[in-house]
């Protein structure tokens, strides 16, 4: 039990009742508790959206870091198409309970005619990258998508992180 509480940072809280943890905390005691079961998938049925904006970043960090050591799918249920792109390998939409949709979130991505992403204003294309460089001098990384390069607003992660970028339509020019 301590490791799983230390897996999901809430190491030194084992002796606080239920009534003494935030919000944030009674989600990452659930994750822990559904951790102990070794389960071959877990579902994870709208995770976020109990918690207020700072909290959901922490949370969000946490279950990369989660996802990053299990070897355990994921089915991840919401309503946020932000989650989906920081989250999803693979996506099924449904409306009304019925399939309309299903494929990889580069796929999806660029389904325009669907309207979860209509909704959001812009088309846009989503690509997993990995961070090649660093140029923190310049305010940029360099991110690797298969064979191009990609120059993007400097984050502070180390050289090898994988990432999934999303880049709206708007922000492409192209030039002959």
């Amino acid at each position: 039990a301590r490791a799983l509480l230390g897996k999901v940072h809430l190491g030194g809280l084992e002796q606080r009742r239920p009534s003494q943890l935030s919000g944030g905390q009674r989600q990452r005691v659930a994750l822990a508790r559904a951790l102990a079961r070794e389960p071959r998938v877990l579902l994870l049925d709208e995770p976020f959206s109990a918690v207020d904006a700072p909290v959901r970043k922490a949370l969000y960090q946490e279950l990369v870091e989660v996802r990053r050591s299990l070897d355990v799918p994921m089915l991840l249920v919401t309503h946020d198409y932000q989650e989906v792109l920081r989250f999803a390998d693979s996506v099924a939409i449904l409306d009304s309970g019925r399939l309309v949709a299903q494929g990889t979130i580069g796929e999806i991505s660029r389904r325009t005619d669907l309207p979860l992403l209509q909704a959001l204003g812009e088309p846009a294309s989503a690509f997993d990258a990995k961070v090649s460089a660093i140029h923190a001098d310049r305010g940029l990384i360099e991110l690797e998508l298969g064979a191009q390069r990609l120059l993007a607003p400097y984050v502070d992660l180390p050289t090898g992180t994988r990432v999934r970028v999303r880049v709206a339509a708007r922000d492409v020019v192209l030039a002959i």
